[in-house]
């Protein structure tokens, strides 16, 4: 596989990983936004929810945050030499990359951090006052991670300058 082709399959892997990540975020949160607001549910239900869905909410944005990062550091092409030792190339990580990989440390730190120690408080209340605490910075933290993707999806799609 020529340098070419990897790198256009890198920026595929980044275009359909930052959006579908967008996506499936926005749908989570109005399904979430629902499901907490429907009369059909009762608290116990409620409370539960996230044990049945956060799990795959995490599953589907590692493997999309992943894809879209492993795409990023593929797509990162090769440019010029650097001028005092023109034999080592240069390398330049773009943009996304960046905020791919501070997405994808954000998830991590949100997952571990903070989620599984809320999802150990579930189905006992009253929740102690560490749990809304727990929940806010996940809220601030996924919304951030969010924000990140955006940032990275809209400079994968950005039209480049020719040369």
């Amino acid at each position: 596989m020529t340098t070419e082709r990897l790198r256009a399959l890198g920026l595929v892997a980044l275009r359909l990983g930052t959006t579908a990540w967008l996506g499936a975020g926005v749908m989570f949160l109005a399904i979430l936004l629902g499901l907490r607001g429907s009369p059909l549910f009762d608290v116990a239900t409620k409370d539960q929810h996230p044990r049945v869905l956060f799990p795959r909410y995490y599953l589907v944005e590692f493997v999309c945050l992943g894809l879209a990062l492993a795409g990023a550091l593929a797509s990162a092409g090769r440019i010029k030499s650097i001028p005092e030792n023109p034999t080592l190339p240069a390398f330049r990580l773009p943009g996304p990359t960046v905020w791919l990989g501070l997405a994808m440390v954000a998830a991590l730190m949100d997952y571990f951090v903070l989620y599984r120690p809320l999802a150990e408080m579930l189905g006992q209340p009253p929740y102690p006052d560490s749990f809304r605490r727990l929940h806010e910075w996940s809220r601030w933290v996924n919304s951030g991670i969010l924000l990140l993707t955006l940032v990275a999806s809209l400079q994968s799609l950005w039209p480049t300058r020719e040369r």
